[in-house]
């Protein structure tokens, strides 16, 4: 019976991170303010923990109440983000996309550090590599940073300006369909 509820506390927590995963990796073609996907996942979190406070219990080898009531908010607050993001990239409406111009407002070239494996768990600094970005204002002001190749970053210039498609998304949040410039 341990072994069942270690399986399903294994299950929650992949569950959870998966649903964390494709929110961000949804967010990042989605034109919404940083903060209201986290707040709106935390506010429906925190009313959905009580009731799952008793799952969590049943289905993980956590008996305490502070901790399944903490467990059910993280799980509920990861799965309403992701799936949040996820519906609204999804089904989102491509059939009333428009076009709209951007600008290039900065391109920076950030240096990251690229790590190679050592031995079990263990990783060292191998070096590093340069990550080219664009930041592009949008027409209503938001600005976004794009990675993007090397190639195209230095056929981009600060100023220049590219259009882009933008779509509705099913739950109001509007939609890049075409990020590359």
């Amino acid at each position: 019976m341990k072994a069942l509820k270690t399986a399903g506390l294994i299950v929650c927590i992949l569950t959870a991170l998966a649903s964390l995963v494709a929110g961000m990796a949804f967010y990042r073609d989605t034109l919404v303010d940083r903060w209201l996907p986290p707040v709106f996942a935390g506010v429906v979190g925190a009313a959905l923990a009580p009731w799952l406070r008793g799952f969590i219990s049943r289905v993980t080898p956590m008996s305490d109440r502070v901790y399944t009531t903490l467990s059910a908010f993280i799980f509920s607050g990861s799965l309403v983000y992701g799936i949040t993001l996820t519906a609204n990239s999804v089904f989102a409406d491509r059939d009333d996309a428009r076009n709209c111009d951007a600008e290039v407002v900065d391109r920076h070239v950030e240096q990251r550090t690229r790590y190679r494996r050592v031995g079990r768990g263990r990783m060292t600094p191998a070096g590093h590599y340069n990550a080219y970005c664009v930041t592009v204002s949008l027409p209503d002001g938001r600005l976004k940073t794009y990675e993007t190749t090397q190639s195209r970053y230095n056929a981009v210039r600060s100023g220049s300006h590219f259009t882009l498609s933008v779509c509705p998304g099913f739950l109001g949040y509007d939609i890049i369909l075409n990020p590359r410039f």
